[in-house]
């Protein structure tokens, strides 16, 4: 008996979309083994830390706590300096800024974190530039806020005056989060501030075997 053409169509599709997913799975591993040491170790770390510990949980406006930890755990298990960056994002549908955090090397960013989101549309997961992780929307990195991005926060305030209280706690965290990141004690001190399933030790047990 022949299948239904929605079942054909169906199966057809899913085929094309294994065959997709083993594609893109090639062109990756071909990518990692054309890095140089230190770039595939800041992937290998990166990937791990994406799939072990933020996919697993669902991990939302954890930003500061992984720009640090990945920071902090390539530099001393592996030895390899890395910057972090508590900075700000913007969507491609307006510039009203967003405080985040993320990592560069040598210019490139790794960004682990805006793909599980409370209310923003889902990133891209970055690492070394490159989307090992497809999103729903783009973002624009940018270390200092903009001109455009303080009017529109201006005009936010202005149009709904409710949200003055939500600005000023996303400022006060935004602070707290650049006042940690000037050394590796005030990173490390952040970290091991942090709950006892999340601090830089726990973290770094789901990792070790890298």
């Amino acid at each position: 008996m022949a299948w239904p053409a929605t079942v054909r169509r169906r199966r057809f599709d899913g085929v094309k979309f294994m065959g997709e997913a083993k594609r893109k799975q090639a062109e990756l591993a071909t990518w990692v083994s054309s890095l140089p040491e230190d770039e595939r170790k800041i992937f290998e770390v990166s990937y791990a830390t994406f799939n072990d510990i933020i996919a697993p949980n669902k991990l939302t406006s954890r930003c500061y706590l992984i720009s640090f930890f990945l920071t902090e755990y390539l530099r001393e298990r592996h030895d390899v300096i890395v910057e972090p960056v508590v900075g700000y994002v913007t969507d491609e549908r307006d510039d009203l800024p967003i405080s985040h955090a993320w990592v560069e090397f040598n210019g490139k960013i790794i960004d682990l974190t805006l793909f599980y989101t409370e209310t923003q549309p889902r990133g891209a997961v970055l690492v070394l530039d490159r989307a090992v992780k497809g999103g729903e929307i783009g973002y624009t990195y940018h270390r200092d806020m903009t001109a455009a991005s303080r009017a529109s926060l201006e005009h936010l305030q202005q149009m709904n005056p409710e949200a003055r209280a939500m600005i000023e706690h996303k400022k006060r965290e935004h602070a707290i989060a650049a006042a940690a990141n000037v050394s590796t004690a005030s990173r490390m001190a952040f970290l091991n501030d942090a709950p006892d399933d999340r601090n830089y030790e726990t973290m770094c047990l789901y990792l070790d075997s890298i």
